[in-house]
């Protein structure tokens, strides 16, 4: 996908010519993932990173890959009459906006563009949830698209989120008829 919104933003597959190097965030690793794992990664079908551009020049990135999570850490409206004990999901993996791009709706750009993918997905597959590992300073962003914080204890540095995305599935279906 590469369509252009009414910001001037458009959205591209990472690829080998794409030069990284003036890429920076707020957040080094994200930059290290970047420079220096994005590409092998993304050949090898790891994950799958998009660029966000503004121009020519890099706004943005988002990067997924599959995951699943346990029905016993759910509410249970995402999973009732479901008989296995893990749901199929996307895992935003990483995503980032540039310093120089940060409030200026990026962020919102690339959630509503992993929306549009998860849609297509699940054309072909199933996926009932998004999960993302949010920074805590990222947790306010993800409930403002609706992501809940994943029940029961955690002995990382992230909050695992999830959004139930049969909702907005639905929603896109009825809009789309």
């Amino acid at each position: 996908m590469s369509q252009s919104d009414e910001s001037g933003l458009r959205v591209v597959p990472l690829n080998k010519d794409t030069d990284l190097s003036a890429f920076s965030c707020s957040e080094p690793q994200l930059n290290n993932f970047l420079m220096e794992d994005s590409l092998n990664d993304h050949e090898n079908l790891y994950s799958i990173t998009h660029l966000v551009l503004s121009g020519e020049e890099i706004a943005g990135f988002f990067t997924l890959i599959t995951d699943n999570l346990s029905i016993s850490r759910l509410e249970k409206t995402a999973y009732q009459d479901y008989h296995y004990q893990k749901l199929p999901a996307i895992k935003v993996a990483r995503l980032a906006t540039a310093k120089k791009f940060e409030g200026q709706g990026v962020g919102r750009r690339m959630i509503i563009e992993i929306y549009k993918y998860v849609y297509m997905i699940t054309k072909y597959a199933g996926c009932r949830l998004i999960t993302v590992d949010a920074k805590e300073d990222a947790v306010g962003f993800y409930q403002k698209f609706a992501f809940k914080i994943v029940s029961g204890k955690r002995n990382t540095p992230f909050v695992p989120m999830y959004l139930d995305f049969k909702p907005i599935c639905d929603m896109i279906k009825d809009t789309l008829k």
